[in-house]
């Protein structure tokens, strides 16, 4: 899989990034739309947007940070999403499967991200990912969903907005 373009916007309209994302998606033949749409997140309403847009209705995925999930007693628990995206993200560069631009702004993006283990007496561990400062993470961000795209769809041809 390799990475295309790197685009970057600060302060669009929504409306602006929803015709954006569907001119991409016609440009590059795209097969499915990634879309942030995390509690709170502004992807939201792009997302609800989009699954009215012929164009873009059977391509569009809500991609959020956390995600309910069953423990072995079979009672949902809450695990972070976010987590096996960086993780997934990792193993793809690893093992050669991801082919990312040179481009400074995706390095320095990709250098802010920190991975921390948390041990809390009487918890279980947990993995804990972030970024200082948050700003200098968004391109990463839209990358750990593009690479899950990619492995999860085996598409080749994806695009990845991240909001």
């Amino acid at each position: 899989t390799r990475q295309l373009e790197n685009i970057v916007t600060w302060k669009t309209p929504t409306t602006q990034t929803e015709q954006r994302i569907i001119q991409l998606t016609n440009m590059f033949n795209i097969r499915k739309v990634g879309i942030d749409c995390g509690s709170g997140s502004l992807g939201t309403s792009i997302y609800d947007h989009l699954l009215q847009h012929p164009t873009t209705k059977r391509k569009v995925i809500p991609m959020n940070n956390r995600k309910m999930a069953l423990d072995r007693e079979g009672k949902e628990t809450q695990r972070i999403f976010k987590e096996d995206m960086y993780e997934n993200l990792l193993s793809m560069m690893e093992h050669d499967e991801l082919l990312l631009l040179n481009d400074e702004n995706i390095i320095t993006s990709l250098r802010s991200v920190q991975q921390e283990i948390v041990h809390e007496k009487g918890r279980q561990s947990r993995t804990r990912v972030f970024s200082n400062p948050h700003s200098e993470s968004h391109i990463a961000e839209g990358l750990t969903r593009a690479a899950w795209l990619a492995k999860k769809e085996k598409s080749k041809r994806f695009f990845i907005d991240y909001i």
